[in-house]
């Protein structure tokens, strides 16, 4: 038991209190890994590194030289003035063997980082020219589509206003159809050209002044591209004086739009209803859709406004859409400075509003 109590011949520190100051010195290193020592230990910074190369080779390096002299004074291979510049020499060769051991890991980690770097340059050079190269083609292809769809849209027009002569029931019908269908699909072209545009940064905003009975009658006049049902009644509430917006009132018409194809798109039966509400005591003004439709779980509340995200419900299959018009929506929000909120619960319905600030102390 008595050489518990001492560490070889040498040092009188039981070797009990040893490892405790070992673990003590060990858990206050550990105390704070984010701050001080053990934040630039645990780094993968250059000093990180070094550090971390460097720490054990030099401490092994001292211990080796101090066990070697120690047992060479012991073993009386040699005085103490031999054995002093013994230690020196081998702390010099040491030092520098480890100097030029981490000195040539730092560089051939540097030379990996330049080497990274030049990779990465060329593959954001690349991606641009791809980026480019898939905006080019996306508006040549909205161009090659738009000049049939609006033909289509401008032939239907005259069937409908019967300038070539009476139409039938029927062929009211079908070219009513036809009509609707060439303007869906010209909003789906001007959605993935938006979109677009939103990623690449190129949008561009005109502000004017305009009042809400302006927006919700565009909305209004907007509500027959949308498919209804019979079932289900549209409502634009006339609004009282409000404060003048002074927003772009096109991108503002294109988010209640969304608004207003998403609610009647989930709504079997009941109301879809549009209104306009003074906010912050006149300092903003809430445009408000709200259904009586199949609502949205909580869970699925936080990716809806993520592009190709649609509601998980047993109506989705039979709905036609790609899940971008409120991603659109959100984006064009953070454009004009409004802010989107949701309220809905499953079978209950939804509440989509958009508040858009407005000039104080000023009506049109």
């Amino acid at each position: 038991a008595q050489s518990l109590y001492a560490i070889g011949p040498y040092e009188s520190m039981a070797v009990h209190t040893a490892a405790c100051f070992v673990m003590l010195s060990l858990a206050l290193l550990h105390l704070s890994p984010d701050r001080g020592f053990m934040q630039i230990a645990t780094a993968s910074t250059m000093g990180g590194l070094m550090l971390q190369h460097m720490l054990p080779l030099t401490v092994g390096l001292i211990i080796g030289i101090g066990w070697l002299h120690l047992m060479g004074e012991k073993a009386e291979w040699f005085d103490g003035h031999f054995g002093l510049t013994l230690v020196a020499g081998l702390s010099l060769t040491g030092f520098s063997l480890i100097l030029w051991y981490v000195a040539n890991i730092l560089n051939r980690v540097d030379v990996a980082r330049v080497v990274n770097e030049q990779q990465l340059r060329a593959a954001i050079g690349q991606l641009q020219v791809t980026e480019e190269k898939k905006t080019r083609l996306l508006y040549n292809m909205s161009h090659e589509y738009r000049t049939p769809l609006n033909g289509m849209v401008g032939i239907s027009a005259l069937l409908l206003n019967r300038v070539d002569g009476p139409l039938t029931p029927e062929q009211v019908q079908q070219v009513t159809l036809l009509h609707t269908g060439a303007q869906q699909l010209l909003a789906l072209v001007d959605t993935m050209l938006d979109l677009d545009t939103m990623k690449t940064g190129r949008v561009q905003t005109s502000p004017r002044y305009c009042t809400a009975a302006s927006i919700l009658e565009s909305v209004r006049s907007a509500a027959g591209l949308i498919p209804i049902r019979p079932t289900v009644s549209l409502v634009v509430q006339d609004p009282p004086t409000l404060p003048a917006l002074n927003t772009d009132p096109t991108l503002l018409h294109r988010i209640l739009y969304h608004f207003v194809h998403n609610a009647a798109k989930y709504t079997e039966q009941g109301t879809v209803e549009i209104r306009a509400e003074e906010e912050q005591e006149g300092g903003a003004i809430r445009f408000v859709v709200q259904d009586s439709g199949i609502g949205i779980a909580g869970e699925d509340l936080d990716h809806i406004f993520e592009e190709f995200v649609q509601v998980r419900h047993p109506l989705q299959p039979s709905m036609k859409g790609h899940g971008l018009g409120l991603a659109l929506s959100k984006q064009l929000a953070d454009v004009l400075g409004a802010t989107i909120t949701v309220k809905s619960r499953p079978g209950e319905g939804s509440t989509f509003s958009v508040t858009v600030p407005c000039e104080r102390n000023s009506l049109l």
